[in-house]
């Protein structure tokens, strides 16, 4: 899709270009019209526009008025756009959409303003929002603008505030943290969270398990296969060479069997697991180490297969980092480094 560029004010109302082809748009007795000029050229375009505002208010030519936009259209949008393409974080989305339908739903899009963001800004930060959490609520968004624009529902889009961040996410669970955790977690939902805490994997991705598909019990293995994974690589993991992580995957397997569901991690009624937020911050609160995510276990797994002396690439390969840049942000391999660095530099003092 081509871009469309920047609007230019004109006299009498502005014009904008959308793959080359100019459109223009003015008001008339607190109307908005908006209609294509049929032509590449920005000079003509400005005449076609001074033209059509002179036969609106003149009586001629009325063009219909552009239909109204509701946010709930726009929420419908982005929805189909991350359904057609087949996005993984449409759950996320949902979620994100939930704040901006209770600010924003019986706000006309039009009157959606960059003065209003801010103060969307700064009311979802005082409820404690994380600035993250609110810069993607707000490129969501954008998006949802974007892609009306696309489809000529809107003429423009307001600008979005900017939202620092600067609270780097460097959260790990201790052994004694996780085992609280999990005693406070419902039954249903603390096999996965166990299961991310030795893998590493996403909650995502373990969400999606089935013992019927991704099971190998002859293997020993558990199986993700490209495309299944935010990165599309596949990835294995040998369950059978940890025997905590054994034991809880043929638990799982039989309480599947019990209940009927092919859900590796499902939920007791055998439905997939779907989402925890709720029981999961309560869970952290009353284990005493409340702000915790469950995006720390996959920091965690790297950090705890590094100090096992696993090296760099197989634990990549084991948690599915597929950059070593995204690695760094998460591995203590520096410790290690750090420890032994240390060591030489006693043994090296001893001997003086």
């Amino acid at each position: 899709m081509g871009r469309r560029k920047k609007s230019k004010k004109a006299k009498l109302g502005s014009i904008y270009s959308r793959k080359g082809v100019w459109y223009v748009r003015f008001t008339v007795g607190g109307k908005e019209y908006r209609e294509s000029s049929k032509t590449t050229d920005e000079g003509v375009a400005l005449a076609f526009l001074e033209k059509r505002r002179n036969e609106v208010i003149a009586g001629k030519n009325i063009p219909e008025p552009p239909p109204v936009v509701t946010f709930d259209d726009l929420v419908k949008l982005i929805e189909q756009d991350y359904e057609m393409n087949g996005r993984k974080s449409i759950a996320s989305l949902r979620y994100r959409l939930e704040h901006l339908k209770r600010a924003f739903r019986k706000t006309p899009p039009t009157e959606i303003t960059h003065k209003v963001l801010k103060a969307y800004k700064a009311n979802r930060l005082a409820e404690g929002a994380s600035p993250a959490t609110v810069r993607y609520e707000l490129v969501c968004l954008g998006r949802m603008f974007t892609l009306a624009i696309e489809v000529d529902m809107l003429g423009a889009k307001p600008p979005l505030p900017t939202v620092k961040i600067t609270n780097t996410r460097t959260g790990f669970f201790e052994p004694d943290e996780i085992a609280r955790v999990l005693k406070h977690l419902p039954d249903d939902i603390a096999p996965a969270i166990e299961f991310a805490y030795f893998t590493g994997w996403r909650i995502g991705e373990i969400r999606k398990l089935t013992w019927t598909d991704h099971l190998d019990l002859d293997g020993g293995v558990i199986r993700l296969e490209p495309g299944e994974t935010k990165n599309e690589q596949g990835r294995t993991f040998p369950f059978t060479a940890h025997p905590a992580v054994q034991e809880l995957v043929i638990r799982q397997c039989e309480r599947g069997l019990a209940v009927g569901t092919r859900w590796l991690f499902g939920r007791k009624d055998g439905s997939p697991l779907g989402t925890f937020r709720k029981a999961w911050a309560l869970a952290c609160k009353e284990a005493g180490c409340p702000g915790k995510l469950v995006h720390d276990l996959r920091r965690t797994a790297v950090r705890n297969l590094v100090r096992s002396g696993v090296d760099e690439r197989t634990a990549m390969t084991l948690t599915g980092h597929k950059t070593r840049a995204v690695f760094d942000r998460y591995n203590i391999v520096s410790e290690a480094d750090l420890s032994q660095a240390v060591r030489k530099l006693a043994k090296g003092h001893s001997g003086a």
